[in-house]
């Protein structure tokens, strides 16, 4: 069984659907193989969005927390050795530098966790770490 972290906008296409997902990432969420996880990060990510520009992101962290448990994805815990791990990913001198803390730290999750995270985001797949794959 392969467990697989969404990143936020992953999340969120998978939840509304989206063309924007790509086939095989279609496969892998859909999977009975595979348990799907959301991370608080993303709650997080979304009521802050959600808060500034309610027309750029219509959901809530309420609302998205409820189609997350109707979907049946499961939470992955936000643990303090997750947030530790940020140290570690810049490290690397050969690592790319991320300034968002949200992806960050969606990074250092999946990592400590040794889960799949699916990103359609170039800066996270930047990183070639085998933990992260291409969503698109």
């Amino acid at each position: 069984m392969t467990r697989l972290l969404l990143d936020t906008h992953v999340l969120l296409f998978s939840l509304a659907e989206s063309s924007r997902l790509g086939q095989d990432a279609r496969l892998l969420i859909a999977s009975p193989e595979n348990s799907v996880f959301y991370s608080p990060v993303s709650l997080w990510e979304v009521a802050i969005k959600h808060a500034k520009h309610p027309e750029d992101m219509p959901v809530s962290p309420d609302e998205l927390l409820r189609y997350c448990i109707e979907a049946g994805y499961r939470e992955a815990p936000l643990t303090s050795e997750q947030v530790c791990k940020l140290s570690s990913i810049d490290a690397d001198p050969d690592s790319p530098i991320h300034s968002d803390p949200f992806d960050r730290m969606l990074i250092c999750q999946a990592i400590a966790e040794s889960m799949i995270l699916l990103t359609c985001d170039t800066k996270m797949l930047a990183y070639e770490n085998e933990l992260i794959l291409d969503a698109r």
